[in-house]
C-alpha cells in the first residue's frame, strides 16, 4: 500500500461556503478514513501554511481541523508538516478521530506518510480546486 493522503469533496451546499471533505491517509501498516464540514477559509489556511513550510519561511506548520471529542461524528483531524532530512524528504504526522460509529475522542490513530518537497508543492498547488463548487474533487499527496 502507498503511503498517501488524499482529499475528497464528497458534498457541497448549494447557497453557502460548506462542504464535506474526506480525509484518507494510508502508509504501508494503516488506512484511515475520515470526514469533516469545511469551507475556504480552511483550505486557505492549509494552504497558506503549506507555503510557509515549503519556502522554509517555518520549520514545521500544524494544521488542525475540528475539535477533540468533536460532535455529530466530525472529530479531529490535524496534519503536522516537517522534514525527515536534509535531501527535501518530509515526514506528515496524521492523527484522525475516526468516523466508526465510535465516541471520536477514543477512537483515533497517529502515523506517518512520508513524500518529497516537490510531490508537498504540486498537492498545496491543487488544493484550491476543493474550494470549486465541482463535486468529487480528489486531491492525492503523492501522485506523481
Amino acid at each position: 500500500m502507498q503511503s498517501d493522503i488524499v482529499f475528497k469533496k464528497i458534498w457541497q451546499d448549494e447557497t453557502e461556503d460548506l462542504f464535506e471533505l474526506q480525509m484518507i491517509a494510508s502508509s504501508r501498516l494503516i488506512y484511515a478514513r475520515s470526514s469533516a464540514y469545511a469551507g475556504s477559509a480552511t483550505i486557505d489556511e492549509l494552504v497558506n501554511g503549506l507555503d510557509r513550510f515549503i519556502s522554509g519561511k517555518t520549520d514545521t506548520f500544524l494544521w488542525e481541523h475540528g475539535s477533540r471529542g468533536g460532535v455529530a461524528g466530525f472529530g479531529l483531524l490535524s496534519l503536522k508538516f516537517f522534514p525527515k532530512n536534509k535531501w527535501g524528504h518530509i515526514l506528515v504526522e496524521v492523527y484522525m478521530e475516526l468516523d466508526d460509529g465510535g465516541t471520536p475522542g477514543e477512537h483515533n490513530c497517529c502515523f506517518y506518510v512520508e513524500t518529497e518537497l516537490g510531490l508537498l508543492e504540486k498537492f498545496c498547488k491543487r488544493l484550491y480546486l476543493l474550494k470549486e463548487p465541482d463535486l468529487n474533487v480528489e486531491i492525492m499527496l503523492n501522485e506523481l
